[in-house]
């Protein structure tokens, strides 16, 4: 199920309480008054008596100081105030860190997709999948799979040759995805029943601004929906294709809460040993801002 996890800069300041310690006050390093008069006695006093008595002195000045150890003061107002700014400093430092990286994450996906489109035109790819730690590239194009079949939704595994570097036929070689990568990931499901759709009566949308940026002859056209899909990596998320006659093509769901977000890029992390998706991360664009936009969950697996 997608699920976002945030920081509250209170969260940080847990912990800052009256646990913390200050330097015990003058007043709590004397020691008594009654045990230091012990000292002054008459002459006709043992010794050994002077020993009890400097025993029995080393034993209170022991306690005196064990009872310091005790002691505990509440941070003044101004101290917190100065930690809570430490800590709101670190929070938007994280965050500024974390936003940029996201940046160079989504910069990347864009021009990969768009390498992989350049290297292979004949797909007309709509947008691209990958597993973690893996440079194989799944892409998805839209057309019959036999003459005179209808459109349907198809992957494409393309591997990245080393040899060659750049946006080209000889750097991106397009081979059939294995039957446990379309089973397992990155195969398409077709969903028969409207109703799961997201939005079910929605049946035409507006060229997408990331489409019309491509394309500026489609802008203020509409495209007519012609399916909805799932992967096999995640039966939870419905995707609409939409499809302008004798245009281009697009794919849509709900990313980060934005409904009609046109797909870019997915990439999961797999499991090992059941071999199922663990996580989704989801990269899109607005359908009229063309803002990148993002969402990463855990995947919702099937109970066996």
């Amino acid at each position: 199920m997608r699920h976002v996890d945030s920081v509250s800069p209170a969260d940080l300041l847990t912990g800052v309480s009256g646990e913390s310690r200050a330097p015990a006050s003058p007043d709590q390093e004397d020691f008594d008054s009654e045990s230091l008069h012990d000292l002054d006695r008459e002459d006709g006093e043992g010794a050994d008596n002077d020993e009890e008595d400097g025993e029995e002195e080393d034993g209170e000045e022991e306690d005196g100081e064990e009872e310091d150890g005790e002691q505990s003061f509440v941070l003044a107002p101004a101290t917190l105030e100065v930690a809570a700014e430490k800590a709101t400093s670190t929070l938007i430092t994280q965050e500024e860190e974390a936003a940029r990286l996201l940046e160079k994450r989504k910069e990347r996906y864009t021009m990969l997709l768009r390498d992989v489109c350049i290297a292979l035109p004949q797909y007309k790819v709509i947008f691209i999948a990958q597993r973690k730690a893996s440079s194989d590239v799944f892409a998805y194009y839209y057309r019959a799979i036999k003459e005179n079949d209808p459109d349907r939704l198809q992957c494409i595994k393309v591997s990245l040759s080393v040899e060659s570097a750049g946006p080209s036929a000889q750097s991106f070689i397009p081979v059939e995805p294995s039957p446990t990568e379309l089973g397992y990931w990155f195969g398409v499901d077709v969903v028969e029943d409207n109703s799961e759709r997201d939005y079910p009566t929605v049946m035409q949308m507006i060229a997408p601004a990331s489409v019309t940026a491509k394309h500026s002859e489609y802008a203020g056209v509409s495209g007519d929906f012609k399916e909805a899909v799932c992967l096999s990596m995640m039966h939870d998320v419905i995707f609409d294709v939409w499809s302008i006659s004798n245009g281009p093509c697009w794919i849509t769901t709900t990313i980060a809460g934005l409904s009609f977000a046109v797909v870019e890029h997915l990439i999961i992390t797999i499991e090992t040993e059941s071999k199922e998706a663990l996580e989704v991360d989801l990269t899109g664009r607005h359908p009229r801002k063309n803002l990148l936009i993002d969402e990463s969950y855990q995947n919702e697996l099937d109970d066996d």
